[in-house]
């Protein structure tokens, strides 16, 4: 053994000298972990694939860190924060999602997880969800941890995107009042965003008194003479914006309207686009690039984000959000005070051939958007037992779960034979669902092109759970809620893949881990009797003079 007490020993971790440090703790961490893998060789095998841009390698890792299950939870939570990082970057958007979904399941306090997601949506233009995604960001405090917070998530980021996402959209008045809070969170200087401020007082000055959502161009002259609408789904909420159009085209007399959606509605709906005096349909991707072409764009947000929505329950009905977003004052009733939502009135479309005579209901038990909103299939059974002189068709998806007793021979029909069905039901059995929106539209019979009877909508029974009846409910139907109400109803809770708003797993029950496995007690709270009793009653009201 030798002792140097005069020499300097230079460690040279640059590449060119020697081995890097990054291969270097690659090379004992792999070695560590071909020996005896653990939880922790894991993380920082992942963290070392990461730092050396082997975005591949380092996603297998993480997913290895993250089932060796929770252990150490931060680091834990991290990983998947940097899986979902490594998925992004080798351009694996759906993945990064579900692994971002996860993730809020298990801590929905951390504003990383939220940010990443709103980050992906904003790359997607998917502008309406980044808001949503970073608005949920928002409020959080920092958790504590031993590993590296981010604290720019919980302070300035989700304001700055927000900002960023409205002027995309067009709303230069909300983009400066973003610019402004997150300013004012900010606390140092900051040279580029205060210019970004000053840019978008000159343009927003106009739009700031009237506060719409709608595009920051030059307002036309009313009536404008091209209107394009922007609403890219669900099915449901389209249904509902429908109601106002003739209110907006007897502000705009003469205009043409476009409405933006995706394709598959555009072509599911095709004929109700139609009848209601749509004068073309074109995908949604092509709002923003068709701005020229229309001298007034109205961008449909409805749910109220700057209210806090999902985090609070809605002040007032969706329509009347998207009755504000379209500048349209909707009518009060004299007596109550309250507001009155437009119906949509369509000619009823002919009776579908093979139909028997006599009446009958139909019931809709698939939400498609969220478990959350159904009822147990063995329930609807039960409750069609109950009434067995009613005849029901039950409407949906043919992969939809199917009601002992009704019929099914219309499940999976184009959206324009369901709507046929639902229009000469006598009653509708279902939930927070696409035919739930129809039972507010009033229907005209015709005869020989001539209106013949009575006008008459379809009386619904539905049942709520997750969603806010007061809210997407119409009045004059049966909105069935638990008896108990629950202090987490509504919760908003949908499909952690589908939602532009996900909030997680139900948390009543506590303990739930699997989305497709739910026990949400709002609906189940509901009884068979207590809907027997209400269908038993609707149907014989609505028979008796038969």
């Amino acid at each position: 053994c030798m002792s140097l007490t005069d020499s300097v020993i230079l460690h040279h971790a640059e590449p060119g000298a020697g081995e890097s440090s990054n291969a270097r703790n690659l090379r004992i961490l792999k070695r560590a972990s071909d020996a005896s893998p653990t939880p922790r060789i894991a993380f920082y095998l992942a963290n070392t694939y990461k730092d050396a841009g082997r975005f591949v390698e380092a996603i297998d890792c993480y997913a290895q860190r993250i089932a060796f299950g929770p252990g150490y939870r931060d680091e834990w939570l991290f990983a998947h924060l940097y899986k979902a990082r490594m998925e992004r970057a080798a351009g694996r958007i759906s993945e990064a999602k579900s692994t971002l979904f996860a993730a809020i399941g298990a801590a929905p306090d951390w504003s990383e997880f939220w940010m990443e997601l709103s980050y992906i949506y904003y790359d997607e233009r998917k502008y309406e969800q980044s808001i949503g995604a970073a608005f949920l960001a928002r409020g959080h405090a920092p958790p504590a941890t031993e590993l590296w917070r981010e604290l720019n998530k919980y302070a300035d980021q989700p304001l700055r995107i927000i900002s960023w996402c409205y002027e995309h959209m067009g709303d230069i008045a909300n983009a400066l009042k973003w610019a402004e809070a997150a300013r004012a969170t900010i606390g140092l200087s900051d040279v580029e965003w205060e210019d970004r401020i000053r840019r978008l007082q000159g343009p927003a000055d106009a739009t700031r008194a009237q506060g719409s959502r709608s595009a920051a161009l030059p307002k036309p002259a009313f009536p404008a003479r091209s209107i394009a609408l922007h609403r890219p789904g669900a099915i449901g909420d389209i249904l509902m914006t429908l109601n106002l159009l003739p209110l907006l085209r007897n502000k705009h007399p003469g205009a043409r309207l476009s409405y933006y959606c995706h394709p598959t509605i555009a072509n599911a709906m095709a004929e109700l686009f139609r009848a209601v005096g749509v004068d073309e349909v074109i995908d949604s991707a092509l709002f923003h690039a068709d701005a020229a072409r229309h001298d007034l764009r109205i961008n449909l947000i409805g749910y109220p984000l700057a209210e806090g929505y999902p985090d609070r329950p809605m002040r007032k009905h969706l329509l009347e959000y998207f009755a504000d977003e379209m500048a349209i004052e909707l009518p009060s009733d004299r007596i109550t005070g309250g507001t009155i939502l437009p119906s949509l009135e369509l000619p009823q479309p002919a009776r579908l051939e093979t139909l028997p005579a006599g009446p009958y209901a139909t019931v809709e038990v698939d939400t498609g958007w969220s478990v959350y909103r159904e009822w147990p299939i063995d329930r609807w059974a039960e409750v069609l037992s109950r009434t067995p002189q009613m005849r029901v068709y039950q409407i949906g998806v043919h992969t939809d779960p199917k009601v002992r007793g009704a019929c099914h021979e219309f499940m999976g029909t184009p959206l324009a034979t369901a709507i046929r069905l639902f229009a000469h039901a006598t009653l509708h059995l279902g939930v927070d669902s696409f035919a739930n929106h129809l039972t507010n539209y009033t229907w005209q019979p015709l005869h020989q092109g001539r209106p013949s009877g009575a006008a008459r909508r379809v009386r619904g029974i539905i049942l709520w759970g997750s969603t806010q009846a007061s809210a997407a409910g119409y009045g004059r139907n049966a909105n069935l809620v638990s008896p108990q109400t629950l202090a987490c109803q509504p919760c908003f809770r949908e499909d952690p893949s589908l939602s532009q708003h996900p909030r997680g797993l139900c948390i009543n029950p506590p303990g739930q881990t699997r989305y497709d496995d739910p026990r949400h007690q709002c609906m189940r709270n509901i009884t068979v009797e207590q809907v027997a009793q209400v269908v038993a009653e609707a149907w014989r009201t609505a028979t008796s003079g038969d």
